[in-house]
């Protein structure tokens, strides 16, 4: 800093001697008379001038290459940045900050689906449990408490005799545990055959009583007739019962949308056999109706429904009435 301060001084002073050297020859000349013409400008008069200006304008190079020299020493230089490149690149990182993050959730997916996979193998190799196994055996019952439900009203229907078949109604229990249940749900290592039966009443008992609105069943089979013709008059079929001797097999006439139907009604403690399957059939015939159904409280044999689905005859439970449009929608 020093050596450029000498320099400037130098080119500004001139050499030396220089100002003493001038000032004398000032003194021992002579001042001239003013003129009164315009003064002569030569080359001569502007060299100084010129040479002044030159000297300023390298001055000021000279500083600034010296700020300069010293900015870049203390690292205060700095490139300007255009701004839509600090966009594109703040863009750019957050692009890359957002497909890490969902390479971490795919990642975290994929390992929770192969977590849940060996969980769901780990258990389907593992033995259940017997309190698993009863919580199996319970929900294959609840799956069939209305069937079960329905059996019980018709076993346990009153006969000619006012009395009831309770031992037709524990049989029936006996077959379901042996023959519907599967072998695994009801082996003796997970419930013994009389704890069995006693759920099995249980179930049934409580599917009865949160069903208690539905209408009971006369135990009269002439009144058994008349509310299946109810039944279904208030499904929107106009019904009529016919008399009871002679009737040709028909004890229900159904008509709605210009469609007839006929009814042979079975109020039985055991499933219907194959003599009122045939009954319906002939009735149809007879009054030229579009289809026959039988109604029971109980089941139908298995020669019961060949011969049904032979001749076209629908088999329908007492309490599949309110239905029966939808199922003979084809048949009509």
């Amino acid at each position: 800093m020093q050596s450029l301060l000498s320099k400037l001084k130098k080119m500004l002073t001139g050499p030396p001697g220089t100002k003493q050297t001038d000032r004398a020859v000032a003194a021992t000349t002579p001042p001239s008379p003013p003129s009164t013409s315009a003064p002569d400008t030569t080359c001569a008069d502007l060299q100084p001038s010129a040479q002044q200006t030159f000297r300023e304008v390298e001055v000021s190079q000279l500083v600034e290459a010296d700020r300069q020299a010293s900015q870049r020493r203390s690292g205060q230089t700095r490139e300007p940045e255009c701004e839509s490149s600090r966009v594109l690149a703040l863009t750019r990182g957050r692009r890359a900050a957002q497909a890490k993050r969902l390479g971490r959730l795919e990642a975290l997916q994929r390992r929770l689906a192969a977590y849940e996979e060996d969980a769901k193998k780990r258990r389907r190799e593992a033995p259940a449990t017997k309190g698993e196994k009863l919580h199996f055996f319970k929900k294959y019952v609840r799956r069939h408490a209305k069937t079960l439900y329905l059996k019980r009203r018709a076993l346990l229907a009153r006969d000619d005799y006012g009395r009831r078949n309770v031992r037709a109604w524990f049989g029936e229990v006996e077959r379901f545990l042996t023959d519907v249940v599967p072998a695994k749900t009801r082996a003796k290592s997970v419930i013994d055959g009389a704890q069995a039966k006693r759920i099995v009443l249980k179930i049934v008992a409580r599917y009865g009583e949160s069903h208690r609105a539905e209408p009971e069943v006369p135990e009269n089979p002439f009144d058994f007739e008349t509310f299946c013709a109810q039944v279904l008059s208030r499904a929107g079929w106009k019904t009529s019962t016919t008399k009871r001797s002679g009737d040709q097999g028909v004890d229900v006439l159904a008509e709605k949308d210009g469609k007839c139907v006929i009814l042979q009604c079975k109020l039985y403690s055991h499933p219907v056999g194959n003599k009122a399957v045939q009954e319906a059939f002939a009735g149809a015939r007879y009054v030229g109706a579009a289809a026959a159904v039988v109604v029971s409280n109980a089941g139908f044999t298995t020669s019961a429904k060949q011969l049904a689905r032979s001749l076209g005859v629908h088999l329908v439970h007492y309490s599949e009435l309110a239905d029966l449009e939808a199922k003979l929608r084809k048949a009509i």
